[in-house]
Parts: C-alpha cells; sequence; structure tokens
C-alpha cells in the first residue's frame, strides 16, 4: 500500500509494459493498493488506524507513508496509533519518511539534530532517511546545498557540496533523531536525492526537473522510503518463499533489514570538526543502522550465513530464552539484531519503552557483550505548562518559562519551542538555560547557552510556527527550578504562545528586567534523572552487538524480559556471520531457519537438524 505524495512515491504495477525506455523501480511486480486521501483542500482525514486497516484488510502486508508533520522529534497521538496498530497486527510492516527537516541552524557546517517528523518518531514503524544519490552532474537539480537551500546551508562544507555526488553521504535535508525520549532514530537510509520517479499526468510542478512524459527527477525521503518499501516487499518475498517463514513479523522484516544495511560513517566530510556521521558501531541519529543494502540483506556472500528467528516465544518479566550458535573463524564480523514491537507509549514519556527487553551476546571465553551504543538513561518527562496543543497568540518579547523537575538530579536534555519566522530571514536567536538564584527568584546564572542564526518558517512558510527542538549539554538541576528563555532580536519574529497565564510560570523581559507575562510561552523541557548504572539499553525496541573479529567457538544469545508490564512480549532475532546454528545443549532454542552459500562447498552441504532436546 502507498500512502504519501501521490505524484511521485509509487506507480500502478498492473498497467506497466517494461518497454526498453521504462525504469521499473524496485519491485516492479509487486500489487499495489493506492489510498486517495486529502486530494480535496477541506477533506477530513480518517484516524490513521482506519487508513492502516483499509490496506490490510484489502490485503496489503507493506504499508509506505510519504508524508509528516514536522514537530520537532516528538512522539505524537499519530506515532501512538501506530504503534498501537502494529502491536495489534504484529505481521503488517509500516514505513513512514523521516521527513526533509534537517537544517544548520546555528551555521556550524553540521546539520543539527532532533529533526524528525512525526508519525516517523513511532517506535514500531520503519522510519527512512535519505543518504545522497549517485548522479554527480547533469541530472535533475544539478546545484550544491548552498544554492538549492542557501538559509538553511550556509556553511561549509555542506553549502559547497553538491547534492548528489557522494552515496555514502547523508542528504542535507534528512531529518535527524533522536526521539525526545532518546530513541535512535531515523532506522535506516536510502538514497533520497536525484531520484528518478513516475510522473503523474496530473502533475503540474516539475519537481527537481523533468526527465520526460513519463519520468521526472525528485527528491527527499518521499523517494528514499518507497524505494526501502519496494525492497521491504522483496526482502518479505524471500522470508516467505525461501526461509519458508509463513507470515514474517514487522519485527523480523525490520531485524533484517537493519541487519543488512551496510554502515557509512564517518560520511562525506571526513572526521574533523564538522564530521556528517558518528562512529562505527551503528546505531545513530543520522544514519540509523546504515544505508539500504537489499544484497547484504538476503544474499549472504560466502562464507557468510543468515541466522533468523521470528516471534516463536514471548517473555515475561524475569524470563529469559536462550540461542545458540557457532562462529566457525573470525573471517567475518559477527553481527546480532534484536527487535520486538513494542507496546504503544504514552506522549507524556515520549513514547518511552513499555516491555523492556535485554540482549546478551557470550562470547565462547564467557565474555559478556551488550547492545552497541546503548541507551542508559531512565524515562523521559516532557514538562509541558501551556493548556492547549495548537498556539493562539505569538510575543515579540523575550520569554522564558519557568520548569520545577519531577525530581532531583533531574538532567536537562533538549528544549522544544514554537517560533515565528514569516519573512524567511537570517537573525540570531539565543536559547538560554538559567537558574533561579536572581533576585526574588527570576532567572539568574547562565548555565547554558546556544546561539541559532537562523530558524526556517513553519510548514507551508508565512504565519505557520515552526516547531524547534535542541539538544542541551551539561546541565543537571540539583535543587530548585530553572528557567529556558527564547532570546531573539529581530522585531518581525515571534515567540508563539498561549493566552493566559494561569500557573505564573511565564516571563517575558521588558527591558533589563523580567515580568510575568499575560500569556505562556510555548517552551517544553525534556527532563530525566541521570544515567542508570547498567549495561543494559532502557530505551530503544531495536538493539544490536556487532564483533569486527568474533572469539570462533560456541555462542549464546539471551534474550531476557528485565521489565514486560505489557506482557508476554515476542521478538524477532536476525544472526550474521561466518556462522552455523549447531547446538549440543539440552532444552536449547534453535534459529528456525538458516541460509548458506553453497559455492563455499563445492555445491553440497550436509545440514543436521536438532530437536530442542539435543537429540538428532
Amino acid at each position: 500500500s502507498v500512502l504519501g505524495n501521490g505524484a511521485r512515491s509509487g506507480s500502478d504495477p498492473s498497467r506497466d509494459r517494461y518497454p526498453s525506455t521504462c525504469f521499473s523501480g524496485m519491485a516492479p511486480k509487486a500489487k499495489l493498493i493506492f489510498q486517495a486521501q486529502g486530494d480535496t483542500p477541506d477533506e477530513e482525514w480518517p484516524a490513521l488506524n482506519e487508513i492502516l486497516d483499509q490496506a490490510r484488510t484489502a490485503g496489503a502486508n507493506l504499508h509506505t507513508n510519504s508524508w509528516g508533520g514536522s514537530l520537532g522529534s516528538s512522539y505524537s497521538s499519530q506515532a501512538n496509533m501506530v504503534d498501537a496498530y502494529i502491536w495489534d497486527h504484529r505481521d503488517f510492516l509500516v514505513l513512514f519518511s523521516a521527513g526533509n527537516s534537517g537544517v544548520d541552524k546555528d551555521a556550524d557546517g553540521i546539520v543539527d539534530l532532533y529533526s524528525l517528523d512525526e508519525p516517523g518518531t513511532s517506535k514500531n514503524c520503519l522510519t527512512v532517511g535519505a543518504s545522497e544519490g549517485n548522479r554527480p552532474d547533469g541530472c535533475g537539480l544539478d546545484a550544491a546545498w548552498g544554492q538549492g537551500w542557501p538559509k538553511a546551508f550556509s556553511a561549509a562544507p555542506i553549502s559547497s557540496d553538491h547534492v548528489s555526488d557522494k552515496p555514502a553521504g547523508i542528504a542535507a535535508f534528512s531529518s535527524r533523531g533522536p526521539v525526545l525520549d532518546g530513541r535512535h532514530k531515523p532506522d535506516l537510509v536510502a538514497p533520497g536525492t536525484n531520484i528518478l520517479s513516475t510522473r503523474s499526468s496530473a502533475a503540474e510542478k516539475p519537481g527537481w526537473g523533468v526527465y520526460d512524459d513519463y519520468y521526472l527527477w525528485e527528491g527527499g525521503t518521499s523517494m528514499s522510503t518507497p524505494i526501502t518499501a519496494g525492497t521491504a516487499a522483496l526482502v518479505r518475498e524471500y522470508l516467505t518463499k525461501v526461509i519458508k517463514i509463513a507470515r514474517p513479523s514487522a519485527a523480523l522484516m525490520k531485524a533484517a533489514l537493519l541487519n543488512g544495511a551496510r554502515d557509512i560513517s564517518p560520511g562525506q566530510y571526513g572526521t574533523g570538526n564538522t564530521r556528517e556521521i558518528p562512529g562505527s558501531p551503528v546505531p545513530n541519529n543520522v544514519e540509523g543502522w546504515g544505508r539500504l543494502d537489499l544484497e547484504n540483506t538476503v544474499y549472504p556472500r560466502s562464507p557468510s550465513t543468515i541466522l533468523y528467528y521470528d516471534e516463536k516465544k514471548a517473555l515475561q518479566t524475569g524470563e529469559s530464552t536462550d540461542h545458540h550458535m557457532t562462529v566457525v573463524n573470525a573471517s567475518l564480523p559477527l553481527k546480532i539484531t534484536l527487535a520486538w514491537s513494542d507496546y504503544p507509549g504514552s506522549e507524556i514519556s515520549q513514547g518511552g519503552l513499555v516491555n523492556d527487553l535485554d540482549l546478551q551476546v557470550i562470547s565462547p571465553s564467557s565474555m559478556i557483550h551488550y547492545a552497541d551504543h546503548a541507551v542508559k538513561h531512565p524515562t523521559l518527562t516532557l514538562l509541558k505548562y501551556t493548556q492547549k496543543d495548537e498556539p493562539e497568540s505569538a510575543s515579540s518579547d523575550t520569554m522564558a518559562i519557568r520548569f520545577t523537575p519531577p525530581a532531583y538530579p533531574a538532567n536537562l536534555e533538549s528544549v522544544v519551542f514554537g517560533y515565528l519566522n514569516p519573512k524567511d530571514e537570517f537573525s540570531d536567536v539565543a536559547i538560554a538555560v538559567y537558574d533561579d538564584k536572581g533576585p526574588n527568584g527570576l532567572p539568574g546564572r547562565v548555565l547554558f547557552k546556544k546561539v541559532l542564526k537562523y530558524i526556517p518558517p513553519g510548514e507551508g512558510g508565512g504565519e505557520n510556527p515552526a516547531i524547534i527542538t535542541m539538544g542541551i549539554q551539561g546541565v543537571v538541576i540539583n535543587q530548585g527550578d530553572f528557567y529556558v528563555a527564547i532570546e531573539k532580536n529581530a522585531p518581525d519574529q515571534a515567540v508563539v504562545t498561549e493566552k493566559g497565564n494561569a500557573d505564573q510560570r511565564s516571563y517575558r523581559k521588558n527591558g533589563a528586567r523580567w515580568e510575568v507575562s499575560a500569556d505562556t510561552a510555548f517552551i517544553f523541557a525534556g527532563v530525566r534523572g541521570i544515567a542508570l548504572s547498567t549495561d543494559f539499553d532502557r530505551v530503544n525496541n531495536v538493539l544490536g552487538v556487532t564483533l569486527p573479529k568474533p572469539e570462533p567457538g560456541a555462542y549464546t544469545l539471551r534474550i531476557t524480559g528485565y521489565n514486560v508490564p505489557k506482557g508476554p512480549q515476542t521478538y524477532a532475532l536476525v544472526a550474521r556471520g561466518n556462522i552455523s546454528m549447531t547446538s549440543s545443549r539440552t532444552g536449547a532454542i534453535q534459529f528456525e531457519s538458516a541460509v548458506y552459500d553453497t559455492s563455499e562447498y563445492a555445491g553440497s552441504v550436509t545440514i543436521r537438524v536438532v530437536r530442542t532436546n539435543g537429540v538428532a
């Protein structure tokens, strides 16, 4: 099923004749269900779960969505709805574009984090960002990022870089994570610049350039997402027809695609101060688990093997399951991916992991390997004192909100605010954090300050507010309150507000003096306790371990239900490397299937099948 930009995100395979001049796309023989929504200005959208259910009832197994709202990596009611639907329909994979909200707001040559669109902030969907295409000249938008988006990407090295000349780089506009609750996103990236896409006969705009009557050039995560959806359709066909898994779960599909994705760190700008992608191993909040790679996902090159396990075991709190395999030698890295479709989270915790599973990879020498880049923080609380979801007004003053943490010590991790830039102009805007040690408990010492050079208008431009999220570093509140201020210079720009200030927490600056304001600023603060003393991840529902040179011998993959209040919780597991699924341990839970490259063995492979009680 395709939902999104109807002009460019999918075509009808049943009408294709495949002439020699055509471009066939990723899954040209897939069956397509097309859903038209919002094609008239006043049309009211049905609930998202109804849209998903309509497609599933019509026979779709995948649902791809090239649309979303720019809410600064927030977990919305729609993201919750996506999670709920996948929780109830475990074999239905939903894809969402990460969004095109990436901007270098402080003009330091690095695209800022916290720009994901919702509902791509969902825990259970597959969120797709955009890497650069490989069309360096003469195609579509033949320009540098600073030419196409001079305000968003004003600083080197991005400003002078061509939009599609380095496939190991990330498209500058591609939205970055994390989600406010700390989850790694996007899940992966795929080519999204100067992509040839189908041209609708009803489309009037030329996109990034017209190719002919049937195709045009385009760019965006609206391109990378259908590329991934077509690839996912092929992977699903492979799992059903070759691996013989009748109905692969969304978690298995996700685990397989992420396990096969190719790490493209450090990106296209080297390893210096403007490094684009954090260091290996994955995941990270720029490329996710890497760039989409179909061959690496379904065809293991000799002597590699891929093992699959799909939702045959469900865990409650305190329960564990062991999976056993053998690393033949260290000639290939060992890559393990665990994924599960989690119970839907709440907006106050910004998603928040509900059913928490732990992964341990135990080597032959009993060394325990834990999830790479584990996020060890307790649950986030989003502090907000507005009463309504929609802004009612705006203030040209410098505005601040006084926050009271729910507990101490409190780590201030992020700030969310609404801002208006109706003329789309450059102007310095500072995000400042103060303690409450000023006169009469007003803002005192500066704890943090970051100056932004440019805040873009909201979606649609003009008078629409932008929702901006910025990460905060090094601010821990041990007692009392703290203030977050948005300090601006341009008289035509404004901080979004809500009428009224019942809690007396909103302030405006009158000259050098702070005073209680008439309206409440849309400024929110994400706080959580200090990092937990643990080796386990407490935030993500996709975990991975990569061992570049694994120790040969027998390994145990232990999955434990650490805290499963909405159990039992099923899961999917994918393992890749020079491995086999032999085991001599009584009661072992085996991987259900594996794929081998027989060329290594002169076209013949002998496989010994072992029951769970260890008897051949």
